[in-house]
């Protein structure tokens, strides 16, 4: 009886000391619960993990601190866990249909989430965003009119505590972290963070947005390493007589790329069979070219980590979880890639793309890698699209045209978006689609694989119409096509692990070289860093610096720190491994294949009609760098109300992207007067 009365008394005495102790308490248990998904494994975490528990809710009292200073401290309370819940959730849902969870550096692609949240939030999920705003709003307005002004410091010995704890906890947190050997799974960062803690996990992405700088690197260390990476010839390679030749034919064989969105071939799905081989074009090439798997970095979304890895021999891997350098570094810096590689040598440089141009960045970071041109979605008429996503045969026609444009010498890079996800699970895009067969996947998760091996059907005749086109040209060629991510199928990736697809599996997808050059076939598993080697190795090139490293890494001729230390010096260091200056100049990019222009405006009853080249339904007119209305009437002629513009006006016209801002304006036309 003494002992409860003693706990009560305890109580009583420090009633606001426990107060505050389980709100931060739970706090911790609603962030674990909205992570998860699952209120049960919440709280099964907590018991099943005590200590890591107790230092992640150490870790929100310390970045709570600022609470200390407000007269409101309910308030902030309150405010505070709104956000951290806000990030939970966010996490959640995020990882269910990407596989990953939220990181610091997702903030970056806030225009890329929106254009494509659409898709992915169901019902329940937009229902649940709002009741949640409705009760952050409710809660902070039931607080602001409850809650009286209190002294900022309430006691010394509290001020005390919370100072100590401010000084301390970051000193000793590194400490804490080695005892209780916490240590984020770059791999599986939806695993690390179920691991070690929400709260850890998304502050440890923070302290990560910035590289920190190796120990080790220095002018002399990264000369060191440059100085050990031999200029390999295609004799060294041991490459063929007509490769080897290339660079003295009068013809420079064209090089076409390929990055086929959510490519892969799904007939490889344990216990999962096809009415029909959704991808028979790519195996034939695989089967009578050099082919393998090529191991990525990302798996249901983050297509650009791969177009990275492939461009510049450079791994993602390496740098801080969730960085995309096309999002935080290339669109201000330039960097050594394969088009900048091409186009000092003598190539014109193009890329196409059937989606938007500014889609991480990459109306940017293509003049800062090489590109001469980009011909993007905004820039293509008359689109087609299927299941919401335009129609890959859309990009054939651009394509041929740049590609009979001259005799040999293009680089033409092409990036796919018709089998980009979601993918429907409730209903089939056509009744053609080809027919699965399955004992472990439920109806939904069969008619969602229906849909998709019918849009990678389309996309493989979109491939055999880019190899008609090169036999019908006669022109020499070698052609490289690679997947950038297994597709996201199933709800939090289901279909995979239903099928019971290894960790390693879900991290392949195909590769393809395709040539007319007398290459032989060679095949091997490679990592997405490795493919560009490999297609200079294919035109007797040396390639790119990154790539000549790759030779004599594979070889373990180099180390992974060597491998550290030059990503480091290109992407945020001083270019050490340049001698005087960048191998390649940054020029500007001529943005679509038509040049986009002005060139008269008539006036006919109540319209303008403007008349030029290069419009498509995107174009707009601008007058004093505002849009107006525009109708789309074919790729030379644009209407507008006669009202809005006037003789003696100055007008462009321009693209517009997906938040209908000017991605591209043409030069200035002054109507006559």
């Amino acid at each position: 009886m003494q002992m409860k009365e003693r706990m009560l008394d305890f109580l009583k005495a420090h009633k606001n000391t426990m107060t505050w102790i389980a709100k931060y308490l739970g706090l911790f248990l609603v962030v674990e619960c909205f992570q998860r998904a699952s209120v049960l494994q919440g709280i099964t975490y907590i018991f099943q993990n005590p200590l890591v528990s107790i230092y992640n809710i150490f870790l929100l009292v310390f970045l709570s601190f600022f609470i200390l200073f407000l007269k409101r401290k309910n308030l902030g309370f309150v405010i505070y866990s709104i956000v951290w819940i806000g990030l939970s959730c966010a996490s959640g849902i995020k990882a269910d249909f990407r596989g990953d969870p939220l990181m610091a550096q997702d903030f970056f692609l806030l225009k890329e989430a929106g254009d494509v949240a659409g898709s992915y939030l169901s019902v329940g999920r937009i229902i649940l965003i709002i009741v949640l705003t409705l009760i952050s709003v409710a809660a902070i307005v039931y607080v602001w009119k409850k809650e009286k002004y209190s002294k900022r410091f309430k006691s010394k010995y509290f001020v005390i505590a919370a100072l100590v704890l401010l000084c301390l906890f970051p000193v000793a947190s590194k400490g804490i972290l080695n005892v209780l050997n916490i240590n984020p799974v770059r791999w599986d960062m939806k695993g690390s963070y179920f691991k070690y803690g929400f709260a850890y996990s998304f502050a440890e992405t923070v302290l990560s947005l910035k590289p920190e700088k190796p120990q080790e690197y220095s002018k002399e260390t990264v000369k060191s390493i440059k100085n050990n990476i031999e200029k390999t010839t295609a004799k060294d390679q041991n490459q063929s007589v007509e490769a080897s030749n290339l660079n003295n034919a009068q013809i420079k064989p064209n090089v076409i790329g390929f990055l086929l969105e959510g490519f892969f071939d799904p007939t490889t799905l344990p216990g999962v069979t096809f009415s029909r081989d959704p991808i028979p074009n790519f195996r034939a090439l695989m089967k009578n070219y050099t082919s393998g798997k090529m191991t990525v970095p990302v798996i249901g979304g983050g297509t650009v980590n791969t177009e990275f890895e492939v461009f510049t021999s450079m791994s993602t891997k390496l740098l801080s979880p969730g960085n995309t350098p096309y999002v935080q570094t290339l669109r201000t810096k330039s960097v050594e890639s394969m088009p900048s590689v091409f186009r000092n040598n003598g190539y014109t440089t193009t890329a196409v793309h059937d989606h938007w141009g500014n889609f991480y960045n990459r109306v940017d970071v293509y003049k800062n890698i090489g590109f001469d041109r980009f011909i993007s979605g905004e820039t293509i008429a008359n689109k087609t699209k299927i299941g919401g996503w335009t129609e890959d045969k859309v990009m054939l026609d651009p394509i041929k045209k740049v590609f009979n444009s001259q005799k040999g010498g293009n680089f033409i890079f092409g990036i796919t978006v018709q089998t980009h996800g979601p993918y429907d699970g409730d209903k089939l895009i056509t009744e053609d689609c080809p027919r699965v067969t399955s004992d472990v996947l439920s109806e939904r998760e069969k008619i969602q694989v229906e849909n998709y091996a019918y849009q990678l059907e389309q996309t493989d005749k979109f491939i055999k119409s880019i190899i008609d086109m090169i036999n019908e040209s006669g022109q020499p060629t070698v052609l490289f096509m690679y997947g950038d991510h297994l597709p996201s199928l199933g709800d939090n990736l289901s279909v995979y692990s239903k099928v019971n697809l290894s960790d390693t599996q879900k991290y392949q997808t195909p590769y393809v070289i395709w040539n007319n050059i007398g290459e032989k076939k060679q095949d091997e598993d490679i990592n997405a860093y490795e493919l560009a080697p490999k297609v200079f190795d294919c035109l007797g090139m040396e390639g790119t610096s990154m790539a000549q490293f790759q030779r004599k890494y594979k070889q373990g001729q180099a180390s992974e720190e060597d491998f550290k230390l030059l990503e480091y010096d290109i992407l945020y260091g001083k270019d050490y491994l340049y001698d005087e200056s960048k191998p390649f100049e940054v020029k500007d990019i001529a943005i679509g294949l038509t040049p986009l222009k002005v060139t008269s405006v008539q006036f006919d009853g109540d319209k303008a009609v403007i008349k030029g080249t290069g419009f498509t339904e995107q174009s707009r007119v601008l007058k004093n760098n505002k849009i107006v209305d525009t109708t789309f009437v074919n790729t030379t002629t644009l209407e507008v109300d006669k009202k809005k513009i006037s003789s003696g006006d100055t007008i462009e016209a321009c693209y517009i992207d997906w938040k209908d801002g000017v991605y591209y304006k043409s030069p200035s036309f002054k109507i006559e007067k």
